[in-house]
């Protein structure tokens, strides 16, 4: 036991001495393998440095807003009748045309009922004053003027004699009296029938034609009239689309003017984006969009802007402006919020550097390029790319390498030590 005890005290030693000896060395030694000993050991600072890139360049800004149906129609009556059937639920797709709900019609047809006996009444008194007398009428008056004529004829032939004998003073004057008085009448008979047989033979007046055939045309006025209302009994989809509102149910009175319910078409939706001042005339119809939705991560959409409002908002003073976007599968619902990316302005070749590289000044932006081991301050203007990085202007020679890591502890002129990074 105690020659355990005594080898393990032995092997505890050495190591003690080998592990002290190792960290002599190290302290002691001449190489430095990490930045801050190099700066604590030499004094000049290290730097991080990356090469400057030209490289095609988008401008992108993202604009938010909500998604609107590319159409939306509220359906009203046109009758203040009673609801009898719907067909309609929220979400139900439909057709343009297709029959949804019906309104009662038992009053609407009785006033159709009448609206066509008037038009047949009418009609007959048309073809009556049109078509002119029957063959009847016509022989009927010709008959009552060969009647007059006889008449008439009988009446002369009294009225010469008693002429004669009253010139002889043969006849009492009562009885010429009555004889003269026959004649006068058998005389206006014969004029009155040959007149009526005018009358026959020319047909009806052309003002009674004229009048018969307004009241035709007055008649199938209101029939159409009556035939319309029928037909707002049962009401349709004005466009495809989906159901999105209901506001009258079955037994409940429509009233006129009021809605029933309304359709959605998505088929197609806007992305109704606010626009700062700032921007707004950077935007024009056409230009393409990539839209977005938090509720959908990983999916974009594209669309084109198509309508740009002129008036900005009294509240934010932000513009509309409406993106349409292809929605085949009925993904986007209108309500929901989305962003859009546009491409404000591309360069071809533009200087791009990490965004890490600019220091910012109250003064403006600032950043350090290196050459022959010293560093270079620049004053920049910088623009926002994404990814981490901005475009730099102006443009810098590519010849230099710029610095990403240690710029607080440089200045212009300061002698570096670089370590290029990826």
């Amino acid at each position: 036991m105690k020659k355990y005890i005594i080898l393990a005290i032995l092997i505890s030693v050495v190591c003690y001495y080998s592990v002290n000896a190792r960290l002599h060395e190290i302290q002691g030694g001449a190489q430095v393998t990490n930045i801050d000993a190099i700066k604590v050991s030499q004094g000049v600072p290290v730097v991080a440095v990356k090469p400057l890139l030209n490289q095609s360049v988008r401008e992108l800004r993202s604009f938010t807003g909500n998604i609107e149906a590319f159409k939306k129609v509220t359906v009203s009556a046109h009758l203040g009748e009673e609801i009898t059937r719907s067909d309609l639920t929220l979400g139900m797709q439909v057709t343009e045309g297709q029959e949804v709900l019906w309104l009662r019609d038992d009053m609407v047809k009785a006033d159709l009922a009448l609206a066509q006996a008037a038009v047949d009444q009418a009609k007959s008194m048309l073809d009556k004053a049109e078509a002119g007398a029957r063959p009847q009428e016509l022989e009927q008056a010709k008959a009552n003027v060969e009647a007059a004529e006889a008449t008439m004829k009988n009446a002369s032939r009294d009225y010469q004699r008693m002429k004669e004998l009253d010139s002889k003073g043969a006849i009492p004057k009562q009885q010429a009296d009555r004889i003269i008085a026959g004649y006068e009448g058998a005389k206006a008979g014969l004029d009155a029938a040959k007149q009526q047989l005018s009358m026959v033979r020319e047909g009806a007046r052309e003002e009674d034609v004229r009048a018969a055939r307004a009241g035709y045309a007055q008649a199938t006025a209101r029939l159409e009239q009556a035939g319309i209302r029928l037909g707002f009994t049962i009401v349709k989809s004005p466009l495809n689309g989906l159901v999105a509102e209901i506001e009258k149910e079955v037994a409940e009175q429509a009233a006129v003017g009021k809605p029933l319910f309304a359709i959605v078409d998505i088929r197609q939706v806007y992305l109704a984006a606010e626009v700062p001042e700032q921007f707004i005339n950077r935007i024009t119809p056409g230009m393409e969009a990539i839209c977005t939705t938090v509720n959908l991560p990983g999916v974009s959409f594209r669309g084109k802007v198509q309508e740009i409002c002129p008036e900005a908002s009294a509240m934010n003073r932000v513009f509309k402006v409406k993106i349409l976007v292809e929605n085949p599968d009925f993904i986007l619902k209108p309500g929901m919020f989305a962003a859009a990316e546009v491409v404000l302005d591309q360069i071809a070749d533009a200087c791009v550097i990490p965004m890490a590289a600019v220091v910012q000044l109250e003064s403006g932006n600032r950043i350090f390029c290196i050459r022959d081991g010293r560093a270079i301050a620049m004053d920049v203007n910088v623009k926002n790319i994404g990814e981490g990085k901005v475009q730099v202007t102006p443009a810098i020679a590519e010849d230099l390498m710029v610095v990403t890591e240690g710029t607080r502890d440089i200045m212009d002129g300061s002698k570096v030590i670089c370590r290029e990074t990826l």
